[in-house]
């Protein structure tokens, strides 16, 4: 291409205008002078070669500067300068570049590559770290499980050793229980001997706090009489101290021993009063005794106070010792039932119990309240169960109302 367009310079430079003559015209011999206008205008086609070829040449020029790697000021240096060209109207030359000229989209590229090189970078460590951190998480898990398996072991050991332990702390909490309602036996004929109970047709229910030496205890005394035989009321009386129907009135209910003379439980309760809120723990034991035409109910409890007044309780315990005797009792009229029956309250606690005297005050100032609750819902039970129990006594089918009414009474 170079050799191409040198040839083609040096036949632009040495090209001379001449007058071409027509063969008519050398035949005749008659000179005629070429025409203005077609001079001027081969001037023109040929000044514009020449500006093309230069265009070219200095194109071509640059492009060799840049393929080679060469300074731009060495091209122009070695271009030729045609500032004395005659420049014609409507055309000029182009003028050179000075420096290459980079694409808009090759910046775009670069800087998309760096980028994309960037994320895949920080995507590789990312991935190496959140592999370390699987497999770490992996072994804790295992871990964690051999540990939990573990601790879970000890403590099902744990809880069946305590488990183990209460069950026989209560199994010898109700033979001390069953113990001491023989032995409430004894007691009975010297409380009955008292005053209050010489006069049989007298009816009255009496509680007081007694005092005896360092021990306190909320007392009460009982004598009525009752419109039913002597056995009506016993089995009365005893199907409502040892139903299960308790259940509804406690939670974790559990009849530790059941037979015909002898009922043991052991239940939770939470009492709630205006001024009081009180949680306990109970072991309760009642036993069936007859003796010379007497029918005798005796029931001890022992109550463990958990909480009073969201304040914890440790180290102190009531317990309570009561029993009720049924006998008849013959009017004028009728044979009825003499029921006569005392109870009694105290508080004991360890020496090394924290408060002793104000837990001890707390726990007597809801004697009363607890007696007066229990009571209601006592006597709401025995009501049914007195007409149940007569109406079997005669013979007659139980009352059609006796459930509703009972339904009714535990709502």
């Amino acid at each position: 291409m170079t050799t191409t367009l040198g040839q083609f310079q040096t036949q632009c430079e040495s090209f001379e205008t001449k007058v071409v003559r027509s063969p008519q015209s050398t035949v005749q011999n008659t000179p005629q002078k070429p025409k203005r206008k077609r001079v001027r205008r081969e001037r023109i086609e040929l000044g514009q070669l020449r500006l093309e070829s230069h265009k070219l040449q200095r194109e071509l020029a640059q492009l060799q500067g840049i393929h080679n790697g060469r300074d731009q000021n060495e091209i122009h240096t070695k271009t030729r300068s045609f500032a004395n060209s005659k420049i014609t109207d409507g055309y000029q030359l182009i003028a050179p570049r000075k420096k290459e000229l980079r694409s808009v989209w090759q910046e775009i590229a670069r800087r998309q590559l760096q980028e994309r090189w960037k994320a895949q970078t920080t995507n590789r460590e990312l991935r190496e770290q959140l592999q370390a951190e699987y497999e770490l998480g992996r072994q804790m898990m295992v871990l964690l499980h051999h540990n939990v398996h573990a601790k879970h072991s000890t403590d099902l050991k744990v809880l069946n050793k305590r488990r183990s332990l209460l069950l026989d702390h209560e199994k010898s909490v109700f033979k001390d229980q069953e113990l001491q309602a023989e032995s409430a036996l004894l007691e009975m004929e010297k409380i009955l001997l008292r005053p209050a109970y010489r006069n049989p047709r007298a009816c009255f229910v009496n509680t007081f706090f007694e005092e005896s030496g360092n021990t306190q205890a909320f007392v009460l005394e009982s004598n009525m009489t009752l419109p039913f035989a002597s056995q009506v009321t016993a089995n009365a009386v005893w199907k409502v101290m040892t139903t299960d129907k308790m259940k509804y009135h406690c939670y974790e209910h559990r009849v530790v021993f059941k037979s015909d003379t002898v009922v043991s439980q052991a239940f939770g309760i939470h009492f709630i009063t205006d001024v009081s809120d009180a949680e306990f723990r109970c072991k309760y034991t009642v036993r069936r005794f007859s003796d010379d035409g007497r029918i005798i109910i005796v029931w001890v409890a022992l109550f463990e106070p958990i909480e009073l007044n969201e304040l914890q309780y440790q180290g102190v315990r009531c317990r309570q010792t009561g029993w009720v005797e049924f006998s008849d009792l013959q009017l004028e009229t009728a044979t009825t039932t003499l029921a006569r029956s005392y109870s009694r309250l105290s508080v004991d606690a360890d020496e090394d119990a924290e408060n002793k005297e104000l837990q001890t005050r707390s726990l007597f100032s809801l004697a009363q309240p607890i007696h007066d609750k229990v009571g209601t819902l006592y006597s709401a039970h025995l009501e049914i169960a007195l007409i149940q129990e007569d109406w079997k006594l005669h013979g007659f089918a139980e009352p059609v109302t006796s459930s509703e009414k009972e339904a009714g009474c535990l709502r």
